[in-house]
């Protein structure tokens, strides 16, 4: 197995690398999960022969919540040499293991989407009326029939753009 794009918090990764370039018997690999916050985490492969064997633990996996990370592994050489040889997103997901029957998966835009339409029914929650519109900033409760409209409207794209993994659907014309 090569290296993962798509866990879930709390998995333990396992995987073998192969690098021509730098063996195992020169080289010391390392990878390193990196967020936009202060957390990262970084683990040092082991020899196989010339291959590497690596093994981030669930204990490690487990520091990350639900989002993008970049999982980057790098080796390193006598007289401080060091070289990149993986630069990529990893996406990781919720801990199922930790999760109980009041955890709440939507996607940030979907409880938004709930919230608009709930205060539209006069149907909102304490908690969902207390929610900021990203449009106009101002908490649901004090929003005009027109901002929850447009609030959907604008949440409904937000949430398109996740679900395509932040790029924004094309439409190709084809005149005849």
């Amino acid at each position: 197995m090569s290296e993962p794009t798509k866990i879930n918090a709390g998995d333990t990764i396992e995987f073998s690398k192969s690098l021509a370039d730098y063996p195992a018997s020169e080289y010391d690999l390392f990878y390193k999960i990196i967020g936009s916050t202060s957390i990262s985490a970084a683990v040092e492969a082991d020899a196989d022969g010339d291959d590497f064997e690596l093994t981030i633990p669930s204990s490690v996996t487990t520091l990350f919540a639900k989002g993008t990370y970049r999982l980057v592994g790098y080796v390193t050489g006598a007289d401080s040499f060091q070289a990149t040889v993986y630069d990529q997103p990893l996406e990781i997901g919720y801990n199922y293991a930790t999760m109980t029957a009041a955890s709440d998966m939507r996607e940030h835009w979907q409880k938004i989407i709930d919230a608009l339409k709930a205060a539209m029914l006069s149907r909102a929650s304490i908690m969902q009326q207390a929610m900021t519109e990203p449009l106009s900033g101002k908490s649901i409760q004090y929003l005009d029939l027109k901002q929850m409209q447009d609030g959907i409207s604008y949440a409904e794209s937000q949430l398109e753009l996740v679900a395509n993994g932040g790029r924004r659907k094309q439409v190709r014309l084809q005149f005849t």
